[in-house]
């Protein structure tokens, strides 16, 4: 049987610290990799910013992205939030200081390094990350799909 929505909206907010003032409404619930409060509607996870954002405003198309103003991404708090594209969402982090856009070049050294790694059990995730590479670049290396002359 299907929960109430009543009830979701209940279990949502019982997972909020709301403080006095004009603070971040943090949630306490789950998070995602990405550090970002998440939540179940109707068997679906949602990212909680965006169902605080459509409780307070209603539907948000399926283009647009919730942005915080406050950079937390634990925040729920509807003034807090708003909407913007793709592109605005990273004109804000590119703005906000959290985005690093220069690539980092990979040379013989750093392929070697990856591969060692990853060999260790490192994820192809950290190494991307630390290198400013894709996952998929990662994963090219360690099959020598690319960088093949280097050992």
């Amino acid at each position: 049987m299907p929960m109430k929505l009543e009830t979701m909206v209940v279990k949502f907010w019982e997972r909020v610290h709301i403080p006095p003032g004009d603070g971040c409404w943090e949630w306490g619930g789950k998070k995602n990799n990405w550090g970002y409060g998440i939540a179940q509607r109707f068997y679906k996870t949602h990212v909680a910013s965006r169902i605080s954002y459509e409780y307070f405003n209603g539907a948000i198309e399926n283009n647009l992205c919730v942005l915080h103003h406050c950079d937390n991404r634990l925040c729920v708090r509807p003034n807090h939030l708003f909407l913007g594209t793709r592109a605005d969402n990273c004109a804000d982090k590119i703005s906000k200081g959290r985005e690093n856009y220069k690539p980092k070049k990979l040379n013989r050294v750093s392929v070697v390094v990856i591969r060692e790694r990853l060999l260790a059990g490192e994820s192809q995730r950290s190494v991307a990350t630390d290198y400013g590479i894709s996952q998929s670049m990662v994963w090219r290396i360690k099959s020598r799909d690319c960088w093949k002359s280097v050992a």
